[in-house]
C-alpha cells in the first residue's frame, strides 16, 4: 500500500502529504493524538524506514486472532452457551521459557477476540486453569499461531457430561398399593425414538427416588423413598437395588441397614396388592423427608455410590467393589454428617446429592417445622470435599419468594413450612382437592457455564395421592403437588465451590428470559416459565391449568443445551407424568416425555408420580495424537514461528499389532479417535504410534527437554521407526501431548522463515526483548528507532548457525511504540514494531 493510500484510508488525513516528498514525513497516531514527523532523507534505507514506522500508528500495529469456544456435543456441531474460557498467548524468550504476551476471556455466547501485533508468532492456551475440562478430540487446548487468524476455534466439555447418541433417560413411576407385579415402577425411555422399556414391577422395587447411572460397569442404582400409599420394595427402608443394564435385569443389592445404617422402620399400613386399592396409611404422614433414603449419585470416577439417608441427616459413600459380583461391606462405607445450624425454628432436612468434579454437593432447606413461619424457610447447598470430609456452604437462600399458583386458580401460591396435619392442604373453594406446597431441595444438577440447576419436590405430593382417604379415613381428595425449578449462577465463573447468586427476575448470569416480571419467581420473575401446565381446547382456546408443575428431579443436558425436569402434565394430557425439557438460555420449553397417562391405573396424576431423574449414555470417547513438526533450531522444544510438517503417515499400535493408520494435516496435526480407530480407543489402555523413518527420510529431533508436555517432543527411536509409548486414562480424557519433532534437513536452521526476517518477544514488553531473524549474510546492524526515525540502540551481529540471536534493553525508554529495525550490508531487511507498556 503506497503512503497515498494509507492516508486515504483514514490513518491521517492531510493535504500537506505527497507520495513522496522531497522531504519524508510520518504521519504518527497514537490514540486520539496526531503528529507530522519530518524523517531524514539519507537515500532508499529511510524512505523504507519513512513507511515501516507507519506500523506504529494502531491502524496496522496490532493484528487480531479470533475464534469462538464452544461445549462439544459429541458430534460436529456445537452447544450453545459455553461459558467465559481464558485464552492466553505466549512468546518463547531466549532462555527457553515462554512468556506470556496477551490473555482476554471469551464472551458467555462463546466468541473471543485477542489483540496480538501482526506478523507475531504466538503459542495460543485455551482454558481456565480451574476445573477438570476435557479439550474435544479435533481440538486441542494449545495450538500455534500467527497474527493476525480468524476461526481459531476450540471446543471442551466435561467427561462426566458427556451424552452419546444413543441415550436414554430413566426415572420411577409410583405405583398405587405394594407387590404389584405388573406395571413398571422403574422405566427407561429411549431419547432417540421415544421407545418405554420396563426394568422392574412395583414388587421388585417398590417405592423409589434416587438413581444413578455408572457408566464404567454399566450398572443403574436405585433407592427406596419413603411416600405415602405406595410399599418398599423387599429390601425395605435402606433398600438399594441394581440394573444390569445391558441385560435390563434389576435385583436387590444392598440393605443400608444390614450394615448399621439407620434407615428407620416401615410404618406403613393397610396398603394392597391391587393397583386400584384404595389405603387410609395415616400414620404415615411424618415419614415423608424424614425416613429411608433420598438422592444418590455416583462420583465422576464411578469407585464411589453417594446416598442420603434421611433418618440419621447423614450422606454415605459407599466404595464400589471392583468385583461387581461382591457386595459392599460395613468397612465400605463413609459417613458425612450434613452441617444443620442455622434453621431458625425448624429441622434441617437434606435430600439432594450431586458428586460433580472434586466435589459432592448436597442440597438442605430448614423446614419451619416448629414456628410453622414462611420467613423461616431456607435452601442450602453445601459443598463437601471427600478428602477433607469438609463441607462449605456454597448457597442459601430464603424461600418467600412468589410462586405460581397450582391449580391456577387456587388460593395457595407460597411453600409453606412442613407440616403433618393434612387439613392444612384442604381449601372451601377447592372441595376436592388438596394442595399444600412443602419444599424439599430433592436435585441439582450443572450446566457448562457452571450454573446450578435446583429442583424442588413437593412434600405433600407424596404425602397424599389420588383420589385416596384422608389420615382419618373420612373422606377421598385428589392432591395436586406444585414443586419448582431455580437456577442459580457463580459468582466466579470456573469456579466449582464458589459462592452462587439466586435468579433475580428471570435473570441469572448473564442469561434472560421471558418469565421477567410474571409474578412467580425470586424477585418478582421465572428463569424457567414455561413450567406450567396448558390446556388447549378444539377451538384453541389458551387456557393455564396449573402454574407450577415440577416434580423435582432435574438434569442437564449440555449436548442440546437442555434442561430436564420431571413433572406432572409435561405434555397436553391431563393427570399424566413425565420429563419436560427447557432451553437453558432462554427458558422455553423446548420438549416432553410421558413415562404414565391419564389412562394408566394405579398412578398418581398430579400427586408427584414420578421419580428422580438420571441419563444412561455410554462412556465418552478417548482420542490420542496432536503435532508434527519441523525442529528447525534443534533444541527439542516447538517454538511458534517452526513449521508444521503435513502428509506424515502414523501407525496406532496396540499389543504389538497395528490397528489404525492416518496422515497428519496441513498444520501437522493428527489423531487417533472413534472416527479412524475401529471401536475407538480403549481407556487404561497401552498403545504406541510409530512413524517410519526411512520412508518418509525424517530423523527424530531431541526428546523430553525443557518444556512442558504439549510442546516437547515425544518420540524416541526403535529400530527404524519413531515411537510414542503411551497409555490412555479414564474415559473421556483425552492425549493431546504427543508430539513428534523432527530435524530439518542439513544444513537447515530455520526451514520457512524468510531471510532477515525479525522475531521480537516478548511483544509487548516492560524491560527486556529477545530478537531473532533468519541470517541472509554474516553481519548485520540492529538498531531501536523512535517514531521521527531517530536511532536510539545500535548492536553489530554475526551471524552463528545461520540466524541472528541477541537481546534488547527498553529500561531507559518511555512508554509506547518503537521500531526495530535489521540492516544487512546498507539493506534494510525487516522491521517490527514493537511497544513497551509500563
Amino acid at each position: 500500500m503506497a503512503f497515498r493510500d494509507l492516508v486515504g484510508s483514514g490513518c491521517c488525513k492531510s493535504d500537506l502529504y505527497d507520495a513522496y516528498p522531497v522531504r519524508p514525513s510520518l504521519c504518527f497516531k497514537e490514540g486520539n493524538k496526531t503528529a507530522l514527523f519530518q524523517l531524514p532523507v539519507q537515500g532508499r534505507i529511510w524512505l523504507r524506514l519513512f513507511f515501516i514506522l507507519i506500523w506504529i500508528s494502531p491502524c496496522r500495529s496490532i493484528g487480531q486472532i479470533s475464534g469462538k469456544v464452544s461445549y462439544w456435543t459429541g458430534s460436529d456441531r456445537a452447544a450453545p452457551g459455553a461459558g467465559s474460557q481464558r485464552i492466553a498467548a505466549y512468546v518463547r524468550s531466549q532462555t527457553g521459557d515462554y512468556e506470556l504476551i496477551a490473555q482476554t476471556t471469551s464472551h458467555p455466547s462463546g466468541s473471543y477476540v485477542l489483540d496480538v501485533p501482526e506478523g507475531q508468532y504466538v503459542k495460543l492456551v485455551f482454558g481456565n486453569e480451574s476445573g477438570k475440562w476435557q479439550s474435544s478430540g479435533r481440538t486441542p487446548a494449545v495450538r500455534f499461531v500467527k497474527s493476525p487468524a480468524t476461526d481459531v476455534n476450540w471446543a471442551w466439555y466435561l467427561p462426566e457430561h458427556y451424552v452419546s447418541p444413543q441415550s436414554f433417560l430413566v426415572s420411577a413411576v409410583y405405583i398405587n398399593g405394594s407387590g404389584n407385579d405388573s406395571p413398571s415402577a422403574l422405566t427407561a425411555l429411549s431419547m432417540a425414538d421415544t421407545a418405554v422399556i420396563k426394568l422392574a414391577t412395583s414388587s421388585q422395587v417398590g417405592s423409589l427416588w434416587g438413581v444413578a447411572y455408572n457408566p464404567v460397569t454399566r450398572h443403574l442404582y436405585t433407592a427406596a423413598l419413603a411416600k405415602r400409599h405406595v410399599g418398599y420394595g423387599p429390601l425395605g427402608t435402606g433398600g438399594i437395588y441394581r440394573t444390569d443394564w445391558p441385560a435390563r435385569h434389576t435385583t436387590g443389592w444392598l440393605n443400608l441397614k444390614t450394615l448399621g445404617v439407620p434407615t428407620g422402620e416401615d410404618h406403613h399400613e393397610g396398603l394392597r396388592r391391587a393397583v386400584d386399592s384404595s389405603s387410609i396409611d395415616g400414620k404415615f404422614m411424618a415419614d415423608v423427608g424424614r425416613l429411608s433414603l433420598g438422592g444418590m449419585d455416583i462420583s465422576p470416577d464411578g469407585r464411589f455410590l453417594y446416598v442420603m439417608n434421611l433418618q440419621d441427616q447423614t450422606l454415605y459413600a459407599v466404595k464400589l467393589p471392583a468385583d461387581t459380583a461382591a457386595r459392599p461391606l460395613a468397612t465400605d462405607l463413609t459417613s458425612f454428617k450434613i452441617p444443620t445450624a442455622g434453621c431458625a425454628g425448624g429441622t434441617s432436612r437434606p435430600f439432594a446429592v450431586k458428586a460433580e468434579g472434586n466435589y459432592v454437593y448436597v442440597g438442605t432447606v430448614c423446614d419451619a417445622g416448629h414456628s410453622q413461619s414462611v420467613s423461616d424457610l431456607k435452601a442450602i447447598v453445601y459443598a463437601l470435599n471427600p478428602v477433607t470430609k469438609r463441607f462449605q456452604e456454597v448457597f442459601a437462600t430464603p424461600l418467600n419468594y412468589p410462586r405460581g399458583t397450582s391449580p391456577a386458580d387456587s388460593v395457595v401460591k407460597s411453600w409453606n413450612p412442613w407440616t403433618d396435619d393434612f387439613t392444612k392442604a384442604l381449601h372451601s373453594e377447592l372441595p376436592s382437592t388438596a394442595t399444600r406446597p412443602q419444599p424439599i431441595l430433592s436435585s441439582i444438577a450443572f450446566d457448562p457455564q457452571g450454573a446450578m440447576i435446583l429442583g424442588f419436590m413437593d412434600r405433600f405430593g407424596h404425602q397424599s395421592g389420588t383420589g385416596q382417604p384422608d389420615p382419618s379415613g373420612k373422606a377421598s381428595y385428589t392432591a395436586v403437588a406444585s414443586g419448582d425449578i431455580l437456577r442459580v449462577f457463580p459468582r466466579r465463573p470456573g469456579s466449582l465451590n464458589a459462592r452462587f447468586m439466586l435468579e433475580n427476575n428471570a435473570a441469572a448470569g448473564d442469561f434472560s428470559t421471558e418469565g421477567k416480571d410474571n409474578a412467580q419467581g425470586p424477585k418478582g420473575g421465572e428463569f424457567f416459565f414455561q413450567d406450567d401446565f396448558v390446556f388447549y381446547d378444539g377451538r384453541h382456546s389458551r387456557r393455564v391449568i396449573h402454574q407450577e408443575t415440577g416434580a423435582g428431579g432435574v438434569l442437564a443436558l449440555p449436548s442440546t443445551g437442555e434442561i430436564l425436569m420431571t413433572a406432572h402434565e409435561p405434555t397436553r394430557e391431563f393427570n399424566s407424568g413425565g420429563i419436560k425439557s427447557f432451553f437453558n438460555q432462554d427458558g422455553k420449553t423446548s420438549r416432553a416425555w410421558l413415562l404414565y397417562g391419564n389412562a394408566q391405573p394405579g398412578t398418581f396424576g398430579k400427586a408427584n408420580g414420578v421419580g428422580g431423574l438420571a441419563l444412561i449414555t455410554g462412556q465418552a470417547p478417548v482420542a490420542a495424537g496432536n503435532r508434527v513438526w519441523s525442529d528447525t533450531n534443534r533444541d527439542g522444544i516447538q517454538d511458534p514461528d517452526e513449521p508444521s510438517l503435513a502428509g506424515i503417515r502414523l501407525e496406532l499400535y496396540e499389543a504389538g499389532s497395528r490397528i489404525a493408520t492416518t496422515r497428519s494435516d496441513a498444520d501437522g496435526m493428527y489423531l487417533f479417535d472413534e472416527k479412524n480407530v475401529r471401536g475407538g480407543l480403549k481407556p487404561e489402555t497401552a498403545y504406541e504410534i510409530r512413524i517410519r523413518l526411512d520412508e518418509q527420510k525424517l530423523r527424530p529431533t531431541l526428546v523430553k527437554q525443557k518444556g512442558d508436555s504439549e510442546t516437547d517432543s515425544d518420540a524416541g527411536m526403535v529400530d527404524n521407526y519413531a515411537v510414542i509409548a503411551f497409555r490412555t486414562g479414564a474415559a473421556g480424557v483425552n492425549r493431546h501431548d504427543l508430539d513428534f519433532g523432527f530435524l530439518p534437513e542439513k544444513g537447515k536452521s530455520m526451514a520457512e522463515s524468510e531471510a532477515g526476517k525479525l522475531m521480537v518477544y516478548p511483544n509487548p514488553a516492560v524491560s527486556h526483548v529477545e530478537v531473532k531473524a533468519k541470517a541472509n549474510g554474516k553481519t548485520a546492524t540492529l538498531r531501536i528507532l523512535d517514531a521521527s526515525g531517530r536511532p536510539l540502540q545500535t548492536q553489530q551481529l554475526e551471524a552463528k548457525g545461520g540466524s541472528y540471536k541477541t537481546g534488547l534493553n527498553l529500561t531507559g525508554l518511555s512508554a509506547g511504540s518503537y521500531v526495530v529495525s535489521l540492516d544487512e550490508g546498507g539493506t534494510v531487511r525487516s522491521t517490527v514494531v514493537v511497544k513497551r507498556s509500563e
